[in-house]
Formats: structure tokens, C-alpha cells, sequence
């Protein structure tokens, strides 16, 4: 038997279930007397925009940082930070005190070179040409001289064989007597005698006799053949017989020297080899030596006379040989004078005067490189230097930038693909938000950058206006318009169902005029009228209207959204939010994650 306070909660129980009940029951008979309602619409030519959107921030057309090509100390500054100045406008000048006396130079040797040509072109005058004859006459005289000279030369050449032949037999007789005379013993020559004497003490005399011999007999075979052309020989000869005869007697003198030193060196071993072991030399060995040293003297001076008479012919000839080509040129320096300036040597001349002036060019190019001049029209963003200071080639001068403004935008991959240049775009600035500016895509990268795994590409949008109270550096909102479709029949977007691979349009026909009275107030309205699904071909679209090619006309009453707890028409008002049991809007290609922009609807 159940207690008192169990019988309470049965009887709580039961009469919430009642209750319940009861309001369960009210609510689904209150929704069945509302029924379905309709928002409609009527269908419209008019425009499809699809943009695509993008942020970034506001930079230059153009910024240059205008640097010099020469080095220098800045000696004036006429620009300051935050001028504009027009292209060409000079920023900054350098000393140009070295270029300046290139200039200097370069003009005289131009004005050097054209009075050149200017001389050259005129007629020689009588004091050149005269001058130019004596030149040739003088060169005449001085051919005479030389031949004169070398005349003499010979003569004299022939008196000093003559002079060394009256003392050679002298000397070759003497060298004779020394070598193979009986002074010392009657049984043997003297050589022997010598020999004999020191070789008990050192053997190295026989080597000092071989070569004094050995000396003797080559100086006595070339006096032989030396004596017998001297005899062949008289001053009357001809040169060439003479100049032999001259380097053949200076031949046989310097072998004869050589003889007389050969000999005295053995007689001198002899001696010294004998008084170092105790003994005293003969006596005569004085004598002999006394004779060799006159010889020496003798043939020495034979022989400078004979080498000075050989160099005295030697330069003459050669001068005389120069003096003849001198006249042929001197002749030919005539010829030219009189008949006037050469074609080629004013070519030449004329040639040289282009030289002349484009070095003048090159150095005038390099002095106006001191002059440092803006190469865009713009501001002056930046003047970083002073004058006094040093610039060079990585000196910037002044930071130019354009007054022209752009927008530098980031683009998905996805949205790029459809942003082509001469596009149209609206701007929008987050620190003016008043202020909207149209604008035109400039440039599209094609080279993307990517970021931590993100793909984007730059693009900047040019304004068609400028205002001042943009600034570099602003954020920015852009709106690219990529596609447009004018006076076309368009609907809501949400107004299109897709029945499997269909797009529908939920089309009301004969609409009474109480309804047509509720369609442009975009208010739900009950119908009676039929509804018909409408298959239709979609184009253009956006966020908020889609182009229909196919299905409608314009004055087609269609059906936008459907509310009410039970809207049950064509099986709408179902817990996926499907129309008539088939999906929601059906969405192809969008314009892009976080991009704001229209849509294509897909196409049956």
C-alpha cells in the first residue's frame, strides 16, 4: 500500500503529462491553421557583377633611390625632403674640379687637331718649299763629306798596314831569334835551354814552351799570307781589297801579340822556377824579355791605329749610307709639298678631329655626371645628405617618389586566376572609412610568393584619382570587378533549388491582385495559386543574384523563401532546409576563401 507522499508524485506526474499533452495537441492544430507563406519576387533584366576582394597597402607608382655614378664632396643641395620637383629637377652637385680640366683639355686638343686640318688643306707657301730644297742640297753636302771622309779613311787605313808592315818583320824576326837562336848554347836553341834548366825543378815549363811555340807558328803563317797580300796591294787598289788587307794585318798583329806574350810568360816561368830552387838565371833572359816588352808596345799601337782606321770607315759608310736615304726622303717631302695635301692625310686629319671631339663628348658626358638630377617627376621622400659630406656610387642623394598612388593587394591562387590588367576596382581605406576611390588593376605578378605553406600573388591597382589625405603605407580594400553581365534576366540567388542535377526556380502562376500587391514589399503572402518548379539554365552570379539564361522571362512571379512552422508546400519548411525535399542552393566556384566576392551557380 503506497504511502501519502508517493500518491502526491503519481498524481504531480500525471497531471504534467496532461498538461503536456494538451499543449502538444493546441500548438499542432495552431500551425495547421497558419499554413505556409511565401516571399515573392518578380523577375528582372538588370546587371550581374562578380568582384573579387583583397587587402594590402597603399605604395608609389614609382620610388627610385637616386644615387651618383661619379664620387665627390657635395657642394650645393638645393633639395629638401618633402619638395616636388619635376624630372631632370637637380638634387644635389659634386665637386667637378677634375672634370672640369678634362673639358679643358679635351676643347684644346680639338681646336689643336682643326687647325691642323685647316693647315693642311692650304697651299704650302714659298718659304716651306724653299726650305725643303736646302734641305735636300744640304743632305747633298753632306754625302760629299762623308765620301770624302771614307776616302780618307782608306788612305789612311793603307799608311797604317804600311807603318805596321816596317816593324812586323822586325817583331817576327825577334820572336825567331828567342824561340830557335843559339844565344845560350851552342848545341841547343834557346827554348831547349830553358826548358832544361827548370824542368829538373818543375815540369810545367815544357807546357809554357808548347805554348809559346804553338803561338809563334800561328802568328808566323798569318804574317807569311799577311806579307804577300801586302805585297798584291797598293793604295790605288780597290776598297774592298783594302778593307781585307786592313782586317787582315790587324789579325796578324793581335796574333803576334799574343806570341810575345806566350814567349815572355816562358821565359818568365823559366826564371822564377830556377831562383826559387837557389840558382840565378842567365843573364840574357833579361835581355829577351827587355826585347819582348818593346815588341809588346810596338805591335799595341799597330794595332789601335789599325781598329781606329776600321771604325773611322765602319761610321762613315754608314753615314753616308743614312745621308743617301735622307735624300730620298727629303725628295719625296718635295714631291708632296708641291703637289698639295693628300686625300689620305686629310682623311687621316679628319678622322683624328672625330676623335678629338668625341673625347670632348666623353669628358662633357662626365662632368654633367657631377650634376646629380631627379629621373621622375615626384617627391622628394628622403634627402638623407648634407653638403660637405662625401658621396659615392652607393650614396643616396634623395629617395623619389611618385605623387601617383597604387594599392599593392595579396590574392589567393584561386582568385588571381581571374584578375586580368584593365580591370576596374573600388578602394576602400580603413583610416579614412569615408573615402572610396576607383581605381584599374595595373599589373598582375606571375610569379607567386609563398609563405609558410600559402600561396599569394601581388597585384596593384592604380587610383583614377588622387587625394591627399592618402598616404603611403595606408591599409587598403580593394573590390577587383572581374565580370559583368548587363540587361539580363537575374533572381535572388536564394530563389534557385537544385532538384538532383537541376536548378529550379519555384515559378507562381496566375497570381490574383491581392498577392501581386505584396510582391515588391518583400513580405510573406498564403497562396492559392499553383506553384510549378521551373527548370532553368544559370550565368553569371554573385553573393546575392545569379543570371538565368533558360526557364524564365521577365515578369515571372517566382518564389524566394518560404516561412511558417509547417511550410509544407512541395515539401519545403524540412529540418535540412530543403525545398520541395531537394537541398538548398546549389553553389559552384566562389570567389575564393575570405575573399567577399561572387559565385558561379552551377549549370545543369
Amino acid at each position: 500500500m503506497l504511502g501519502m507522499a508517493s500518491k502526491r508524485w503519481v498524481l504531480l506526474v500525471a497531471a504534467l503529462a496532461v498538461a503536456g499533452g494538451g499543449w502538444v495537441w493546441r500548438r499542432s492544430n495552431s500551425s495547421a491553421d497558419i499554413g505556409p507563406q511565401y516571399v515573392l519576387a518578380t523577375v528582372e533584366k538588370g546587371s550581374v557583377v562578380v568582384s573579387i576582394s583583397g587587402s594590402g597597402q597603399v605604395s608609389a607608382s614609382n620610388q627610385v633611390d637616386v644615387k651618383p655614378t661619379v664620387g665627390g664632396t657635395i657642394r650645393s643641395l638645393p633639395i629638401k625632403q618633402g619638395a616636388s620637383v619635376g624630372a631632370g629637377t637637380t638634387l644635389a652637385v659634386l665637386d667637378s674640379t677634375s672634370a672640369q680640366k678634362a673639358v679643358r683639355d679635351a676643347r684644346t686638343n680639338l681646336q689643336s687637331a682643326q687647325l691642323a686640318l685647316e693647315k693642311l688643306k692650304q697651299p704650302v707657301d714659298t718659304l716651306t718649299l724653299l726650305q725643303a730644297q736646302n734641305s735636300i742640297d744640304q743632305a747633298y753636302q753632306d754625302k760629299e763629306q762623308a765620301q770624302t771622309t771614307i776616302a780618307k779613311a782608306y788612305d789612311d787605313g793603307f799608311a797604317a798596314i804600311a807603318e805596321a808592315f816596317t816593324d812586323l818583320p822586325s817583331v817576327m824576326s825577334n820572336l825567331q831569334k828567342i824561340l830557335y837562336g843559339n844565344d845560350l848554347s851552342p848545341t841547343q836553341w834557346n827554348t831547349d835551354y830553358y826548358m832544361s834548366s827548370a824542368n829538373e825543378f818543375d815540369s810545367r815549363i815544357t807546357k809554357y814552351r808548347d805554348q809559346a811555340i804553338a803561338a809563334y807558328q800561328k802568328s808566323r803563317s798569318s804574317y807569311d799570307a799577311n806579307f804577300i797580300a801586302y805585297k798584291g796591294t797598293s793604295r790605288s787598289s780597290d776598297r774592298v781589297a783594302i778593307q781585307a788587307l786592313i782586317d787582315q794585318t790587324h789579325y796578324t798583329a793581335q796574333l803576334a801579340g799574343e806570341a810575345i806574350k806566350e814567349l815572355n810568360n816562358f821565359i818568365l816561368f823559366y826564371k822564377d822556377t830556377v831562383t826559387t830552387n837557389g840558382r840565378k838565371p842567365v843573364a840574357i833572359a833579361d835581355t829577351h824579355i827587355t826585347t819582348l816588352n818593346t815588341d809588346t808596345n810596338t805591335i799595341s799601337q799597330h794595332q789601335s791605329s789599325l781598329l781606329t782606321v776600321r771604325q773611322t770607315i765602319a761610321n762613315n759608310t754608314n753615314t753616308a749610307t743614312n745621308i743617301v736615304r735622307s735624300i730620298a726622303e727629303k725628295k719625296a717631302n718635295l714631291a708632296k709639298l708641291t703637289s698639295g695635301a693628300d686625300a689620305l692625310d686629310i682623311r687621316s686629319q679628319e678622322l683624328a678631329i672625330t676623335q678629338r671631339q668625341n673625347a670632348l663628348t666623353d669628358a662633357l658626358e662626365q662632368l654633367s655626371d657631377y650634376t646629380i638630377r631627379s629621373p621622375i617627376a615626384g617627391i622628394a621622400a628622403s634627402v638623407p645628405v648634407q653638403v660637405g659630406d662625401s658621396a659615392g656610387a652607393s650614396t643616396v642623394i634623395a629617395t623619389m617618389t611618385t605623387a601617383q598612388k597604387l594599392a599593392d593587394i595579396s590574392l589567393s591562387e584561386v582568385d588571381v586566376a581571374r584578375v586580368a590588367t584593365g580591370q576596374a576596382a573600388t578602394l576602400t581605406f580603413d583610416a579614412i572609412p569615408a573615402l572610396t576611390v576607383s581605381g584599374s588593376v595595373a599589373k598582375v605578378d606571375t610569379l607567386a610568393t609563398i609563405s609558410q605553406g600559402v600561396t599569394t600573388y601581388h597585384v596593384q591597382i592604380v587610383f583614377d584619382t588622387q587625394d591627399q589625405r592618402i598616404k603611403h603605407g595606408m591599409s587598403v580594400s580593394a573590390s577587383i570587378i572581374v565580370d559583368v553581365k548587363n540587361d539580363t534576366i537575374i533572381v535572388p540567388l536564394g530563389a534557385v533549388k537544385t532538384q538532383g542535377d537541376v536548378s529550379v526556380v519555384q515559378r507562381v502562376d496566375n497570381v490574383n491582385t491581392a498577392v501581386a500587391e505584396e510582391v515588391d514589399r518583400n513580405r510573406p503572402v498564403a497562396l492559392t495559386s499553383a506553384i510549378e518548379s521551373v527548370p532553368v539554365q544559370l550565368g553569371l552570379a554573385n553573393d546575392t543574384i545569379v543570371e538565368v539564361t533558360g526557364g524564365l522571362t521577365a515578369g515571372d512571379v517566382i518564389v524566394t523563401r518560404v516561412v511558417g512552422q509547417n511550410a509544407t508546400a512541395g515539401g519545403s519548411g524540412n529540418a535540412n532546409g530543403t525545398f520541395f525535399g531537394f537541398p538548398g542552393v546549389g553553389r559552384g566556384v566562389g570567389g575564393g576563401a575570405g575573399s567577399g566576392g561572387g559565385m558561379m551557380i552551377r549549370r545543369p
